[in-house]
């Protein structure tokens, strides 16, 4: 599994995965690849089960994440969580097995992917719809 972040919460929203590919290909073209620093390890989760190198913010990183945000919210996009976009965002990498950021790791983020989070109805799958390079 490559190293990759969250830029946006999970949401719904009343777009065909057509027209919300046509939205990511139009933002990436405005925005340039970004790059983040490893920071502390955390714990998230309800539970604190989940391990995670959280990197420290920069403002390219901060466009990125709320110009997303904003895009899909003009389109409608409805978060199920809101605590965690914008001023309550952290950026984050799951740590996976011996995959992981470390602390001060200097990592490039080139591509945004979009992913279906419920396929089939099925919350412990994941479906890669799209990438699309910034």
């Amino acid at each position: 599994m490559a190293a990759h972040i969250t830029l946006a919460s999970n949401f719904v929203i009343n777009k065909t995965v057509a027209e919300l590919i046509t939205i990511l290909e139009e933002f990436a073209t405005t925005h340039n690849p970004v790059t983040a620093i490893g920071d502390e390890d955390d714990y998230f989760g309800s539970l604190g089960q989940v391990h995670v190198t959280k990197l420290a913010m920069n403002s390219d990183l901060r466009k990125l994440h709320t110009g997303l945000i904003n895009i899909l919210r003009d389109n409608g996009a409805v978060y199920d969580d809101p605590r965690y976009i914008e001023d309550g965002y952290i950026a984050h990498a799951t740590v996976w097995h011996d995959k992981r950021i470390n602390k001060s790791d200097e990592i490039l983020f080139d591509e945004i992917t979009l992913v279906d989070m419920f396929p089939g109805n099925n919350i412990k799958q994941r479906k890669t719809l799209k990438t699309v390079k910034l």
